[in-house]
């Protein structure tokens, strides 16, 4: 299984390590530690993270409030958003595939 980011979501990804990195350094590192382990538990058990519809799956980051959406198609793990929890949910559904 290869991993891939919408551009959208690797945005976010950029926009979340940055916040941390503004409210204290080390808590960017930590944030950045815990997305690296979610996509190696996503790599390695895709489809063990609860189903959202559409064929979407959902993985809780364990420490903080964000969820990586992600779609299986083939051999790709698609990653459609890193969505924080107070945010509208399913906004990311509208996000190109390609």
């Amino acid at each position: 299984m290869t991993l891939k980011y919408l551009p959208d979501a690797r945005l976010e990804v950029l926009h979340i390590i940055e916040w941390y990195f503004g409210q204290e350094k080390s808590l960017a590192a930590e944030v950045d530690i815990e997305l690296r382990q979610a996509e190696r538990n996503i790599i390695d058990f895709p489809e063990f993270w609860p189903p959202v519809g559409g064929g979407y799956h959902r993985y809780l980051m364990k420490r903080f409030p964000y969820s990586v959406v992600y779609r299986i198609e083939g051999e790709t793990i698609v990653i459609m958003a890193i969505a924080g929890h107070k945010q509208q949910q399913g906004y990311w559904r509208k996000r190109s595939k390609s």
